[in-house]
């Protein structure tokens, strides 16, 4: 994939819900009356993850159509607030269509051992990182609200996802998203944004830490990591 076809993946990308159009306010009394996603659908939001300790996050945002985020289209976007500091956010969004099958392969060829993302690994999953692939048009001297801070493959409660930390310095927040290979084919790409304005992030990120820890996979299960080559 090219830079011309990255800056065409970003340019469809950019209306996702789950990119903040104004800083938010830390203003409990907007937040909507909700509980929990465990009390309010009895489920979490993906098949994949069975439970995910969510008792101290109130759902503040969720797509238009069926209750409990998931759109006619497919999509599913659910946003959480921490209740103690609702700029504090949670997003849990899929995308409605699988990604190409070129994507597909190359993403689950690179979760295959953890490591550190190299440049041309990143580029290869640009399609998968939407919007936040936008910050490789560094690369041909365009300015970009977007920062990549660091990408890894890594393994969660044994489970290998791609991390990314980033920035979107336009909104002045920062990100670490997890994106899921959520059936095994490498093309179904389910994500869980968490974010904070950027000089609160480092001191909250224990937040994310923690409820990530407590997800508990449903019974499929992708094939195990490969252990690092040993040096």
């Amino acid at each position: 994939m090219g830079l011309k076809d990255i800056k065409k993946t970003f340019t469809r990308a950019m209306q996702l819900p789950w990119l903040p159009s104004a800083k938010q306010e830390s203003n409990q009394s907007e937040l909507s009356p909700r509980a929990s996603a465990e009390v309010l659908t009895g489920k979490p939001p993906f098949p994949e993850i069975s439970f995910v300790r969510l008792t101290e996050w109130t759902q503040s945002r969720s797509d238009a159509g069926i209750f409990g985020g998931l759109a006619f289209d497919q999509r599913v976007f659910s946003q959480y607030q921490f209740t103690r500091a609702p700029e504090i956010t949670l997003d849990f969004w899929y995308r409605g269509t699988p990604v190409s099958e070129q994507s597909g392969q190359a993403f689950m060829g690179i979760l295959l051992q953890p490591h550190v993302l190299t440049q041309d690994e990143m580029l290869q999953l640009a399609e998968i990182l939407g919007p936040i692939s936008d910050a490789f048009r560094a690369l041909e001297g365009y300015h970009t609200h977007y920062r990549i801070e660091s990408a890894e493959i890594g393994p969660l409660r044994g489970r290998p996802i791609l991390s990314v930390r980033w920035e979107q310095q336009k909104q002045g927040r920062r990100f670490l998203t997890l994106f899921l290979d959520a059936v095994g084919d490498g093309r179904t790409i389910h994500e869980i944004h968490f974010s904070t304005p950027k000089d609160h992030f480092e001191e909250n990120l224990s937040i994310a830490i923690d409820t990530f820890k407590s997800i508990q996979w449903a019974s499929f299960t992708p094939p195990p990591l490969a252990a690092p080559p040993s040096t």
